[in-house]
């Protein structure tokens, strides 16, 4: 019997630097059924770095279309020359101007199935909701990774509601962990901190979307009911000078520290008394999943795809964006209560075990492949 090669795959990404969308695809490549695809990663810029070694790592190979700017024709049509040579069965892009580029080349190419991947409510500004409008008829099926993205998505594009499908961002739950104390005084030392400190951490991009300026207000309040608290953000982004800043300030900036950009999270995240997601708004942030997973006690902003990870005051708390009130009051409520915040992080864990761990969302973006796929023939 002639055994049936693999469905050749193109995963198109904007770049490969650090980052939530590119982390989600790191996390499902090693996991994607090599017997029925055959996967290869590209992007437009920015093609080295951890994330870019974490995928090479697995034998997919990485390609770098090395565009200058976004209207780097000769980069088009490097993607083009690609498409027509490898002949992917599926294109499978993540970001915006991946997500145009895929829809608009992949089109002309004739891939038979092309999947765009929306992470975020918010794409930046109204031009590029009305580019992604006007280009809404190009792809196959749009994955959205929660039912607020799904309904934003709707909304935004007018797209059908079955062409659009949820998949969940999911994580490796077995690399997440609750530290010991010698770990964890090690990995504080680190980074300076002293050992009997009540330490409050956040990670993402230091960009408006995160509000960090608004933690960092209440970070003042909260060092007057915690003494021993530091603050720590982990992160790199245009605002990092503004918000250090602030941090002087608001003369707390020996107690706050900026790490900038940490490739192995989960060493972070254990060394960690609380996590505080302050964003404006999200799609379905990972780093929940991940701080969830380490066993922590999480408080985080009631946007987007967020409360569809959390059930509030169960496995964690839900706040209002923009709030330093309520950081302050959460964050106090925890401190005071250390059975409380043993018990909502150990039931986060477990949620995040049974529902997100990537093997499962691997499998259902395998599965959507596989009935895109018969669904051409």
């Amino acid at each position: 019997m002639k055994t049936r090669k693999p469905e050749k795959i193109i995963y198109l990404i904007t770049d490969l630097r650090i980052g939530g969308a590119q982390r989600v695809l790191s996390n499902i490549l090693p996991h994607l059924d090599r017997r029925k695809f055959d996967p290869i990663v590209v992007c437009l810029f920015a093609g080295e770095g951890p994330i870019a070694e974490e995928i090479t790592k697995t034998g997919i190979p990485v390609i770098d279309l090395q565009m200058m700017n976004k209207i780097d024709v000769f980069a088009v049509w490097r993607f083009y020359k690609l498409l027509n040579r490898e002949k992917p069965s599926i294109l499978h892009s993540a970001l915006f101007h991946a997500n145009i580029l895929s829809r608009v080349v992949g089109r002309l190419a004739k891939v038979p199935v092309i999947i765009t991947w929306r992470h975020n409510i918010n794409l930046g500004n109204d031009l590029r909701e009305w580019v992604k409008k006007a280009t809404s008829k190009l792809d196959d099926c749009v994955i959205v990774v929660s039912n607020a993205v799904k309904e934003r998505e709707i909304n935004a594009s007018g797209a059908n509601n079955k062409k659009v499908i949820v998949v969940y961002n999911g994580i490796d739950t077995s690399l997440y962990r609750k530290l010991n104390n010698g770990e964890r005084r090690k990995g504080r030392n680190l980074w300076g901190i002293p050992e009997n400190t009540y330490l409050i951490g956040s990670v993402g991009r230091l960009h408006f979307q995160k509000g960090y300026e608004i933690l960092l207000h209440a970070f003042k309040r909260i060092k007057r009911i915690i003494p021993n608290a530091w603050l720590m953000i982990v992160g790199e982004g245009e605002l990092r000078k503004y918000l250090e800043e602030t941090a002087q300030n608001l003369e707390i900036s020996d107690y706050v520290v900026f790490t900038g950009t940490v490739t192995h999270i989960s060493e972070i995240l254990g060394i960690l008394d609380v996590f505080v997601l302050s964003s404006r708004w999200e799609g379905f942030p990972l780093v929940i999943l991940e701080a969830m997973a380490s066993q922590l006690p999480v408080v985080a902003t009631c946007v987007g795809g967020v409360p569809e990870i959390i059930s509030n005051n169960h496995t964690g708390y839900l706040i209002q964006p923009n709030s330093v009130d309520d950081i302050v009051n959460m964050l106090t409520k925890i401190y005071q209560d250390i059975n409380l915040a043993d018990r909502i992080a150990k039931a986060g864990r477990e949620k995040i075990k049974s529902e997100f761990d990537v093997i499962q969302i691997a499998d259902q973006i395998q599965n959507l492949y596989t009935d895109l796929l018969n669904s051409r023939q």
